[in-house]
């Protein structure tokens, strides 16, 4: 992309979270999603817009400041109403039994979940995104009766996927000991004895125990091109393929497949 090109690029992403601002608070996942393109381009974008004090960050969400909305006024962004469904938030999932009852309940589990440590490249999703996805994967089949791994569960899938007594078996392996510890903890405290979880770093081949075990694996991978292949391949070691019907998976693939196609030569 030409220099040009770049900077046209950077005031659209600038742009478009500047305007969903316009709208209320914002997470940081929820301004991933808005700025439609690579992780470190919408980071860039959020930081220009912090620099520039047209955004804040008040210790839980993103927020306009005053100056931000006087330049999204000048902008004319305010003069486009918010277009998505208010129900899904423009996901196309709502929430139906057994599901809108395992948010309440999950909401509940997940305010006690240890904090979001940068150490492990964490950022919570909101309890609502975590249900639809399972919402999601039980429409596609990949729930009722499925032994799930789970690679990586900062964002506790596996609680809310045992809230709805669906999987048969489910095992996460991540990295924090403090997410292992509290997936256990709530485990024991409910009496599921179909949940198990393990410290694990994603670096090391997967446990001779679990290889060949499960019909639907989970992930949400580190956003660079190695780190999803290495995820990915982790995943595959643990999948019973004889009777493997499908698998899942929620990453920036759009973003990740832009950049291989960019640069071929740089990645395996």
């Amino acid at each position: 992309m030409s220099k040009v090109g770049i900077a046209a690029e950077s005031r659209r992403i600038d742009t478009l979270l500047l305007r969903a601002l316009c709208f209320g608070p914002k997470s940081y996942w929820e301004l991933m999603r808005e700025g439609k393109a690579q992780t470190h381009q919408v980071l860039k974008a959020l930081q220009s817009l912090l620099e520039g004090e047209l955004a804040a960050y008040n210790g839980d969400r993103f927020v306009i400041t005053e100056k931000g909305r006087r330049q999204a006024e000048t902008m004319g962004l305010e003069r486009v109403a918010e277009q998505r469904c208010e129900v899904c938030a423009g996901r196309g999932i709502v929430l139906r039994p057994p599901f809108d009852s395992v948010l309440a309940a999950f909401q509940d589990i997940a305010a006690m979940r240890p904090k979001a440590t940068p150490d492990f490249d964490q950022g919570y999703v909101t309890p609502e995104t975590t249900v639809r996805r399972l919402a999601l994967m039980a429409q596609q089949g990949d729930l009722m009766g499925r032994d799930i791994l789970l690679l990586g569960d900062d964002d506790l899938t596996s609680i809310a996927a045992a809230l709805s007594g669906l999987p048969r078996r489910i095992c996460v392996l991540d990295v924090d000991e403090r997410i292992v510890r509290f997936v256990r903890d709530v485990a024991q405290d409910q009496g599921w004895d179909h949940v198990h979880a393990e410290v694990y770093d994603v670096r090391d081949e997967l446990p001779s125990h679990l290889r060949g075990q499960f019909d639907v694996f989970f992930t949400d991978p580190v956003d660079t091109v190695k780190g999803l292949l290495l995820f990915l391949s982790r995943c595959t070691e643990g999948g019973a393929w004889a009777r493997c019907r499908g698998l899942f998976w929620t990453l920036l693939l759009g973003g990740l497949l832009a950049e291989m196609a960019a640069d071929p030569a740089g990645h395996p």
